[in-house]
């Protein structure tokens, strides 16, 4: 966005553009609000969905039991398969999953998995399960589906956290589960908004970054200015358009 405020601040405005892009990776380090936005590329954040908020597949006499002072989901009479929707923000990467459960039974486990579904049917990512009696463990990892590349794609896709408990009783039965993802700053396009931020330009995606969330406009005639000195109020415009800030009614 244009501005001629005065008073510069010695970084160009290209540098700025990678400061904004990943600014958050100060940022997730903070503690949070559940309802504040996870910024930042550098750190995972989370989203934990209760048991509560599980619905049951095929069976409406599942139950919640109080034990150790929290909520667990347990098994119905017919079916043990539970499903929540998971709301991830366009373009950030699945990192991994994990649950929360507890498993008393030898003959009976507990899986977890992180699910898409598309047209094309349902694709399960970091499928983990207990063993044996291991009691009240965590399974899975923040990192199970990392390797996977699985980006979101909220028009194209739906995704979802299961698990199925085996038992059909409080033997097996779980807490709930965190899907860990990233923020990412989108792939360059092919060709380039500014005429001196061409696409061979070492800075181009973070630049048309910015260009396609509406934070800058460039500094006219189809330039962006890279190399020029940012100014106390362009960095004003750039931040308060970049986090959408606004004074609470």
């Amino acid at each position: 966005m244009k501005n001629s405020v005065t008073n510069p601040v010695q970084r160009s405005s290209a540098v700025f553009a990678v400061v904004l892009c990943a600014f958050a990776s100060v940022a997730v380090g903070q503690d949070q609000r559940a309802d504040e936005p996870n910024w930042g590329t550098g750190t995972s954040a989370m989203q934990n969905i209760s048991a509560i908020g599980f619905q049951s597949i095929g069976d409406a006499t599942s139950m919640y039991d109080m034990m150790l002072a929290a909520r667990f989901r347990t098994g119905g009479t017919t079916s043990g398969l539970f499903a929540a929707p998971v709301q991830l923000p366009a373009g950030a990467q699945v990192m991994g999953v994990e649950a929360v459960v507890c498993d008393t039974f030898a003959s009976f486990d507990i899986v977890a998995r992180f699910t898409l579904v598309n047209i094309m049917g349902p694709f399960y990512f970091g499928v983990s399960q207990t063993t044996g009696t291991p009691g009240c463990v965590t399974i899975g990892s923040p990192t199970n589906i990392q390797s996977s590349n699985v980006f979101v794609d909220n028009a194209a896709n739906t995704y979802q956290a299961e698990v199925s408990l085996s038992a059909l009783n409080s033997t097996t039965r779980f807490q709930a589960v965190r899907v860990y993802y990233k923020l990412r700053v989108s792939p360059g396009p092919a060709t380039a908004t500014f005429t001196d931020v061409p696409t061979t330009h070492p800075l181009f995606r973070f630049v048309e970054a910015l260009a396609a969330s509406g934070i800058t406009g460039g500094c006219g005639a189809s330039l962006y200015c890279p190399d020029a000195n940012l100014t106390r109020g362009q960095m004003a415009v750039f931040l308060s358009t970049a986090l959408g800030l606004h004074f609470a009614n």
